[in-house]
Protein backbone atom coordinates (compact mmCIF):
# COMPACT_ATOMS: atom_id res chain seq x y z
CA UNK A 1 0.00 0.00 0.00
CA UNK A 2 1.16 3.46 -1.02
CA UNK A 3 0.70 6.72 0.24
CA UNK A 4 0.90 10.22 -1.68
CA UNK A 5 1.43 13.95 -0.94
CA UNK A 6 -2.06 14.62 -1.74
CA UNK A 7 -3.23 12.19 1.12
CA UNK A 8 -0.08 12.92 3.36
CA UNK A 9 -0.95 14.62 6.85
CA UNK A 10 2.72 15.97 8.87
CA UNK A 11 5.75 13.82 9.25
CA UNK A 12 5.00 13.66 12.86
CA UNK A 13 1.69 13.74 14.35
CA UNK A 14 0.87 12.37 17.84
CA UNK A 15 -2.07 12.38 20.26
CA UNK A 16 -2.52 11.12 23.67
CA UNK A 17 -5.18 11.39 26.21
CA UNK A 18 -3.81 10.57 29.65
CA UNK A 19 -2.84 12.37 33.24
CA UNK A 20 0.07 14.30 34.16
CA UNK A 21 2.08 11.98 35.93
CA UNK A 22 4.35 15.17 38.28
CA UNK A 23 5.20 18.78 39.12
CA UNK A 24 6.14 20.77 36.37
CA UNK A 25 9.91 21.48 35.71
CA UNK A 26 10.48 25.49 34.01
CA UNK A 27 13.23 25.85 31.64
CA UNK A 28 14.37 28.23 29.19
CA UNK A 29 14.88 27.47 25.62
CA UNK A 30 15.28 30.07 23.01
CA UNK A 31 14.06 32.87 25.72
CA UNK A 32 10.86 30.94 25.64
CA UNK A 33 9.63 29.15 29.08
CA UNK A 34 8.92 25.75 28.59
CA UNK A 35 7.02 23.28 30.79
CA UNK A 36 8.56 19.73 31.20
CA UNK A 37 6.42 16.99 33.00
CA UNK A 38 5.39 13.04 32.35
CA UNK A 39 1.89 11.53 30.61
CA UNK A 40 0.41 8.34 31.96
CA UNK A 41 -1.47 6.91 28.90
CA UNK A 42 -3.09 3.42 29.91
CA UNK A 43 -2.62 0.63 26.78
CA UNK A 44 -5.94 -1.98 26.66
CA UNK A 45 -3.58 -4.55 28.38
CA UNK A 46 -3.74 -2.31 31.80
CA UNK A 47 -0.01 -1.44 31.75
CA UNK A 48 0.93 1.86 31.50
CA UNK A 49 3.32 3.98 29.41
CA UNK A 50 5.12 7.20 30.96
CA UNK A 51 6.11 9.53 28.61
CA UNK A 52 8.24 12.89 29.30
CA UNK A 53 6.61 15.97 27.46
CA UNK A 54 7.61 19.27 26.94
CA UNK A 55 4.90 22.14 26.78
CA UNK A 56 4.71 25.55 26.19
CA UNK A 57 4.27 27.76 29.12
CA UNK A 58 1.81 29.79 27.26
CA UNK A 59 -0.16 27.30 26.36
CA UNK A 60 -0.86 26.04 29.88
CA UNK A 61 -3.42 26.91 31.93
CA UNK A 62 -3.95 26.86 35.96
CA UNK A 63 -5.79 23.96 36.11
CA UNK A 64 -3.96 21.43 34.58
CA UNK A 65 -2.26 20.27 37.68
CA UNK A 66 -0.90 16.60 38.72
CA UNK A 67 -3.71 13.82 38.06
CA UNK A 68 -5.72 15.76 35.81
CA UNK A 69 -6.58 14.39 32.36
CA UNK A 70 -5.28 15.49 29.46
CA UNK A 71 -5.53 15.67 25.73
CA UNK A 72 -2.28 16.57 24.24
CA UNK A 73 -1.46 17.29 20.16
CA UNK A 74 2.27 17.31 18.99
CA UNK A 75 5.07 15.63 18.19
CA UNK A 76 7.89 12.68 19.37
CA UNK A 77 11.26 14.69 19.35
CA UNK A 78 14.60 13.33 20.01
CA UNK A 79 17.72 15.05 21.43
CA UNK A 80 21.12 13.90 21.77
CA UNK A 81 22.57 14.40 25.10
CA UNK A 82 24.95 13.58 27.71
CA UNK A 83 24.91 11.62 31.05
CA UNK A 84 26.55 11.56 34.22
CA UNK A 85 29.34 9.23 32.46
CA UNK A 86 29.56 11.61 29.11
CA UNK A 87 28.36 8.94 27.45
CA UNK A 88 25.70 10.70 24.37
CA UNK A 89 22.45 9.09 24.26
CA UNK A 90 18.93 9.71 22.21
CA UNK A 91 16.52 11.65 24.34
CA UNK A 92 12.74 10.91 23.39
CA UNK A 93 10.28 13.60 24.61
CA UNK A 94 6.22 14.71 23.17
CA UNK A 95 6.91 18.13 22.13
CA UNK A 96 3.15 19.45 22.98
CA UNK A 97 1.52 21.93 20.29
CA UNK A 98 -2.01 21.84 21.99
CA UNK A 99 -3.18 20.84 25.44
CA UNK A 100 -6.60 21.13 26.85
CA UNK A 101 -8.27 19.59 29.85
CA UNK A 102 -10.61 15.75 29.31
CA UNK A 103 -13.26 14.38 31.45
CA UNK A 104 -11.87 12.25 33.96
CA UNK A 105 -14.17 9.26 31.87
CA UNK A 106 -12.10 10.02 29.26
CA UNK A 107 -10.83 6.87 27.77
CA UNK A 108 -7.10 6.84 27.18
CA UNK A 109 -5.62 7.21 23.87
CA UNK A 110 -2.11 6.84 22.30
CA UNK A 111 -1.76 7.51 18.87
CA UNK A 112 1.14 8.42 16.53
CA UNK A 113 1.50 8.30 12.81
CA UNK A 114 5.33 9.21 11.18
CA UNK A 115 6.29 9.60 7.34
CA UNK A 116 10.01 8.50 7.91
CA UNK A 117 13.42 7.26 6.55
CA UNK A 118 14.75 4.33 7.54
CA UNK A 119 18.69 5.18 8.50
CA UNK A 120 20.23 1.81 9.88
CA UNK A 121 19.65 -1.60 8.75
CA UNK A 122 17.13 -2.76 10.72
CA UNK A 123 17.07 -5.76 13.01
CA UNK A 124 15.16 -9.20 12.64
CA UNK A 125 14.82 -11.53 15.42
CA UNK A 126 12.34 -14.10 17.15
CA UNK A 127 11.68 -14.66 20.81
CA UNK A 128 11.61 -18.23 22.46
CA UNK A 129 8.18 -18.38 22.28
CA UNK A 130 8.59 -17.57 18.19
CA UNK A 131 7.53 -14.13 18.64
CA UNK A 132 9.09 -11.93 15.57
CA UNK A 133 10.26 -8.70 15.82
CA UNK A 134 12.24 -6.51 14.07
CA UNK A 135 13.73 -3.17 15.45
CA UNK A 136 14.66 -0.03 13.28
CA UNK A 137 15.77 3.59 13.68
CA UNK A 138 14.20 6.23 11.49
CA UNK A 139 14.70 9.54 10.74
CA UNK A 140 11.79 12.37 11.03
CA UNK A 141 12.34 15.61 8.70
CA UNK A 142 11.08 18.65 10.56
CA UNK A 143 9.80 21.90 8.65
CA UNK A 144 12.59 23.94 9.86
CA UNK A 145 15.94 20.97 8.35
CA UNK A 146 16.71 19.02 11.68
CA UNK A 147 15.60 15.80 12.15
CA UNK A 148 14.21 13.30 15.07
CA UNK A 149 15.60 10.30 15.23
CA UNK A 150 13.00 7.69 16.64
CA UNK A 151 13.52 4.07 17.64
CA UNK A 152 10.72 1.73 16.57
CA UNK A 153 9.42 -2.10 17.05
CA UNK A 154 7.49 -4.05 14.83
CA UNK A 155 5.64 -7.26 15.21
CA UNK A 156 4.53 -10.64 13.69
CA UNK A 157 3.56 -10.09 10.52
CA UNK A 158 4.34 -6.82 10.28
CA UNK A 159 8.04 -7.60 11.38
CA UNK A 160 8.81 -9.72 8.81
CA UNK A 161 7.29 -7.01 6.23
CA UNK A 162 9.85 -4.37 7.70
CA UNK A 163 12.97 -7.26 7.83
CA UNK A 164 13.10 -6.12 4.22
CA UNK A 165 13.41 -2.51 4.38
CA UNK A 166 16.86 -0.78 3.96
CA UNK A 167 18.39 2.24 4.86
CA UNK A 168 16.41 4.95 2.31
CA UNK A 169 13.25 3.49 2.50
CA UNK A 170 10.73 5.89 2.84
CA UNK A 171 8.23 4.49 4.91
CA UNK A 172 4.54 5.97 6.61
CA UNK A 173 4.25 4.51 10.50
CA UNK A 174 1.06 3.81 12.17
CA UNK A 175 1.44 2.65 15.93
CA UNK A 176 1.66 4.55 19.24
CA UNK A 177 4.76 5.50 21.74
CA UNK A 178 5.32 3.46 24.30
CA UNK A 179 7.83 3.17 27.40
CA UNK A 180 9.64 0.24 28.75
CA UNK A 181 11.80 -0.54 31.78
CA UNK A 182 15.07 -2.21 31.35
CA UNK A 183 18.29 -2.80 33.50
CA UNK A 184 21.90 -1.40 32.25
CA UNK A 185 25.24 -2.53 33.97
CA UNK A 186 27.22 -0.31 35.68
CA UNK A 187 31.15 -0.42 35.63
CA UNK A 188 31.01 -1.32 38.67
CA UNK A 189 28.63 -4.03 38.45
CA UNK A 190 25.47 -3.04 39.98
CA UNK A 191 22.26 -2.65 38.07
CA UNK A 192 20.18 0.28 36.98
CA UNK A 193 16.79 0.61 36.53
CA UNK A 194 16.27 3.23 33.24
CA UNK A 195 13.63 3.71 30.24
CA UNK A 196 13.38 3.04 26.80
CA UNK A 197 11.37 4.93 24.82
CA UNK A 198 10.24 3.75 21.06
CA UNK A 199 7.09 3.78 19.02
CA UNK A 200 5.16 0.48 18.57
CA UNK A 201 4.08 -0.47 15.07
CA UNK A 202 0.95 -1.21 14.06
CA UNK A 203 1.17 -0.57 10.76
CA UNK A 204 3.69 0.31 7.88
CA UNK A 205 4.03 1.14 4.37
CA UNK A 206 5.76 3.24 1.32
CA UNK A 207 5.41 6.58 0.36
CA UNK A 208 5.77 8.18 -2.87
CA UNK A 209 7.97 10.95 -2.54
Amino acid sequence: MKETKETRIGNNDAFIVGTIEQSYVTEKIAEETFCATRISTERISGARDIINMLIPEKILNPDMTVGKKVKIKGEFRSENVKDDDGNTHLLLYFFVNTIELASEFAMDENNICLNAYICKPTFYRETPLGREITDMMVAVNRPDGESDYIPCIAWNRTARWSAALEPGDYIRIIGRIQSREYFKKRPDGEKEKRVAYEVSIKRTFFVEE
